[in-house]
């Protein structure tokens, strides 16, 4: 009997997708400054020498101690352009993800303060929703310490960050939020955007170098869980079959036909090397049917036609994607 073991593997292009419902915000102060289309020249340029620098203070943010602290939140996900096309209005729903976090850090540490920054006001009730069922009755106080600001471009054709480095005002506005208190920036993904966004606050990120962030991806992690895992011998844990840094189809097929002769899989699971709660990723069930003919065929022969059933659509397999103009084909079109 052919054993049905998950194997995972990384390297497409990035891809975090999310459905989402925009609408006015109710519960917590908001400022809507800026608007889509009426841009300023960003204020500050970001140099690893200027972030390095910011960085320097992060121990001291985070021994704050007793002493207020600011969180600032500013989470939009800086995928590449051709995702953020792909996503379309629904990449604002990504932005949202943190919201749990923020309020935690309400709750965690009453002395504290969130600023939360979007591409526009969060949706009727959410942070409501939120903050009721992660403090209770204490949201109530809680509450006036969560300020939201935005510049109400919900448009996925440019990063959080940018909007918020070409709006001179609402920089000036969050500045004047944080009022000299010790800050620190919440970001998803570090990029020299986020960065640039750090310097231009003056507060350190709670993140990576951008330097480093191919470190954070599917394929980053599971290389440096093998140095990990080399280093200590005594460290009995071992990574799931799988293979990293798969840039097309060919590759794709090649890790499929190595895992079925090590593995004896019948199941691979393909993620996207940037994607996001189960977004970006999806099951093959390799058909019997498709089994049956590699069997007797050398390796070259039998990734060549894995390969054409890759390209094809995989016919005999079905598959379910999350988000809904998600398809095999678009997803092979990103790598």
């Amino acid at each position: 009997m052919r054993c049905r073991t998950l194997a995972f593997f990384a390297g497409l292009s990035s891809l975090v997708l999310v459905n989402a419902v925009i609408a006015l915000p109710v519960g917590a102060s908001a400022h809507g400054v800026g608007r889509a289309g009426a841009e300023r020249p960003r204020a500050t340029a970001w140099s690893p020498e200027a972030f390095d620098k910011v960085q320097r203070g992060l121990p001291t943010v985070l021994r704050a101690n007793g002493s207020p602290l600011v969180h600032v939140f500013a989470t939009g996900i800086t995928l590449p352009r051709a995702d953020l096309k792909l996503l379309g209005s629904s990449a604002f729903g990504l932005e949202q993800r943190h919201l749990g976090l923020a309020i935690a850090a309400l709750k965690r540490r009453p002395q504290d303060r969130v600023l939360w920054v979007g591409s526009s006001p969060l949706p009727a009730g959410m942070i409501e929703i939120y903050g009721s069922s992660l403090m209770g009755e204490q949201w109530s106080a809680a509450q006036p310490r969560f300020e939201q600001f935005y510049v109400s471009d919900p448009k996925p054709t440019r990063w959080l960050p940018e909007k918020i480095l070409a709006d001179a005002t609402l920089l000036k506005g969050l500045k004047q939020a944080i009022n000299g208190d010790p800050a620190q920036l919440h970001v998803y993904r570090m990029t020299p955007a986020e960065a640039e966004l750090a310097v231009a606050l003056g507060a350190p990120a709670v993140a990576m170098s951008p330097e480093h962030q191919a470190l954070g991806t599917k394929s980053g992690s599971r290389e440096l869980a093998k140095l990990v895992i080399a280093a200590h011998p005594d460290y009995h844990q071992q990574l799931l079959p799988g293979r990293e840094h798969l840039r097309s189809t060919r590759d794709l097929a090649a890790a499929i036909v190595e895992l079925l002769r090590a593995h004896a899989v019948s199941v691979v699971m393909v993620k996207a090397n940037e994607g996001s709660s189960g977004e970006g990723q999806v099951a093959l069930a390799l058909p019997e049917t498709l089994l049956q003919a590699l069997e007797p065929l050398s390796n070259p022969e039998a990734e060549a036609l894995v390969a054409r059933w890759l390209a094809q659509g995989l016919p005999g397999s079905q598959l379910r994607f999350r988000h809904p103009r998600m398809s095999w084909q678009r997803l092979l079109g990103m790598v």
